[in-house]
Parts: C-alpha cells; sequence; structure tokens
C-alpha cells in the first residue's frame, strides 16, 4: 500500500523517496511533508499485522518515541506524528 513512485508516493500528507531500511517490524522510508522538510516514516511491515504483539509493540515504540522526543532528550530524533491505520 505504498510507494515510492513519483505520482503514487503521496502517504498521510507526506511524500515517500525511497527506502532507507528496514527490521523486524517495520520498514523506514526517507520523505518530506508539505513544506519540503526532510522526515522518516515507519511503516508495520503487512505480514506482521496478523501477528500476535507486533502491532502493540509497535504502538508502545511509538509512544515511546514522542515522550523521549517531548523531553528533548539528546541523539532522539523528533516524533511528529503517529497513524493506527496503517500502524505507522
Amino acid at each position: 500500500y505504498t510507494s515510492t513512485t513519483p505520482g503514487e508516493n503521496e502517504f498521510l500528507g507526506y511524500h515517500l523517496i525511497s527506502e532507507i531500511d528496514g527490521g523486524a517490524f517495520g520498514t523506514v522510508y526517507k520523505g518530506t511533508d508539505a513544506s519540503g522538510m526532510p522526515i522518516a516514516i515507519k511503516l508495520l511491515k503487512s505480514e506482521n499485522f496478523r501477528r500476535p504483539g507486533f502491532h502493540r509493540s509497535f504502538r508502545r515504540g511509538a509512544n515511546s518515541l514522542r515522550i523521549l522526543s517531548e523531553r528533548d532528550v539528546p541523539g532522539v530524533v523528533k516524533f511528529i506524528d503517529a497513524a493506527e491505520i496503517p500502524p505507522s
């Protein structure tokens, strides 16, 4: 449900440019917001949607990042937003 192909790369108001990396939970994409500011977007891998506990763990990770970002912990990327459908 995602693409980095120009014209097909809009995702929740952001533009996906390229895939950066991935792990057990999700795939990270390089993107831009509406103003052109560079961002990173992490999406839960579709094969993990039905795996018990993965969605909950992904949500906890996003919430942890939000808390660390709000407290301006050095070295932590700024948290902007999270979405439930699709988990990102």
